[in-house]
């Protein structure tokens, strides 16, 4: 495992983590001798560069690539400053999760509480520019604790002869849960763009009061050239815990959150079709290592075969063209 605690960052919105970067980052433009895992761990702080970006970068990042797919963390930091009545104070971020990424699997999941939160603009930030810079005794508004995990490879295709795109559906069964307000869980598959949260209409809600997710998804169109078509998929789950809505001291109340996809994402069958969009034959997906996938079979149609009475009628008109023919012959 790979532990790096140097902060690193990219520039951010609220709604644009980090994930989406590394899995286009990742995503195959030529084609992969060997299929591409990755999973990552990491605690993240964010400030408002200005008002409409927010800045992120590493708290404490853990990762794993390709021959070892399991990542794991637990830690816990401590920030202190000024509160809003400019006293001391101390606010603690404790996350913990665990990423792990195969060829027919992808799991995350994390948990993550914030206790004592508090803002004053006086402090110093822990993102202070878009570059991404951070000042290590700053003070981060939000956190986020992020597993991801993604797989990237080459598939060799054959089917149909018309066969110009495929699809693949896939399986996502967790949970979200919360305390309060101040801390959400989300879950997030980014090659189709999706995030669920908790009170979303796809969640249903538990007895202990979590929310739990259990849909299949298909991807979007996988273009076929050569032969051959890149397949990239990833899944977070994440936390945001924010201190910066707090007002009138730090907060008294513990935030806290979880997002469990320790189950899925699990891969399905995959679908061709042709350019009309219309469903055809898929024989056989592989994967850059040998990994044969679950294929939807489409059955040619039968050429239809003439019933019992039509054949008479057509012997008989086959044999008065033949004795009409050879009438005119003896003429």
């Amino acid at each position: 495992m790979t532990k790096d605690t140097a902060p690193k960052g990219i520039r951010v919105t609220p709604a644009f983590r980090l994930g989406l970067t590394v899995f286009l980052a990742l995503s195959p433009l030529t084609v992969n001798a060997t299929p591409i895992t990755l999973a990552s761990v990491g605690l993240l702080g964010y400030n408002q560069l200005d008002t409409s970006l927010v800045g992120g970068a590493y708290v404490e990042h853990s990762y794993n690539f390709n021959g070892s797919p399991i990542a794991v963390t637990n830690s816990t930091h401590s920030f202190s400053g000024l509160d809003v009545n400019n006293n001391e104070a101390t606010m603690t971020v404790t996350y913990s999760g665990q990423a792990q990424s195969s060829t027919t699997a992808l799991k995350v999941s994390a948990q993550a509480s914030l206790a004592n939160a508090f803002r004053n603009d006086q402090n110093s930030p822990f993102v202070i520019n878009d570059n991404l810079d951070t000042d290590p005794n700053g003070i981060p508004e939000e956190f986020g604790a992020e597993s991801y995990a993604s797989l990237s490879d080459t598939l060799i295709i054959q089917g149909a002869a018309d066969l110009s795109y495929i699809t693949l559906d896939f399986h996502v069964d967790g949970s979200i849960g919360s305390s309060n307000t101040g801390a959400n869980g989300y879950f997030c598959v980014e090659s189709i763009f999706f995030c669920g949260y908790a009170y979303d209409d796809g969640a249903t809600l538990q007895p202990d009061g979590s929310w739990a997710y259990d849909q299949t998804f298909t991807t979007s169109q996988m273009l076929i050239h050569n032969g051959t078509a890149n397949l990239s998929l990833a899944l977070i789950a994440g936390i945001s815990l924010s201190a910066a809505n707090v007002e009138g001291g730090p907060a008294s109340a513990l935030q806290s959150a979880s997002s469990d996809f320790f189950n899925t994402l699990t891969l399905g069958d995959f679908s061709g079709f042709n350019s009309n969009g219309e469903q055809v034959d898929l024989v056989n997906v592989t994967g850059s290592s040998g990994e044969a996938y679950g294929v939807q079979r489409v059955a040619r149609q039968p050429t239809s075969v003439p019933e019992p009475a039509t054949l008479a009628l057509m012997a008989l008109g086959l044999t008065a063209m033949g004795f009409a023919r050879k009438r005119h012959h003896q003429r």
